[in-house]
């Protein structure tokens, strides 16, 4: 977390898109490294483009969701959508659009 945060403090450019595999369930709500990762995020003036699941797996035959895949913004422009391809591609959702320009 003092490395995301020395990273975000370092970089003051209004315009930037924090993106990947992050490894931390933002569903999970009440643990402290969530709690941590999203307050170093806001208090940097990001904010969350991609609520829904990113990934499913089957842990003892229990369906497992999780939102592991981040995508975050800061810029002052407020014309950003993100969304989440429901179409399973993979053990992962899709979190890219494609275009076929």
């Amino acid at each position: 977390m003092e490395e995301i945060n020395n990273i975000l403090l370092e970089n003051k450019s209004e315009n930037c898109i924090l993106i990947g595999d992050m490894n931390i369930n933002v569903h999970c709500e009440t643990e402290p490294i969530v709690q941590e990762y999203e307050s170093i995020l806001a208090g940097n003036g990001f904010c969350m483009m991609v609520w829904g699941f990113t990934r499913e797996d089957f842990k003892n035959n229990v369906l497992v969701q999780s939102c592991i895949d981040h995508v975050y913004i800061r810029s002052p422009s407020s014309k950003f959508t993100g969304a989440v391809i429901q179409s399973k591609i993979s053990s992962l959702y899709s979190n890219r659009l494609y275009s076929d320009e």
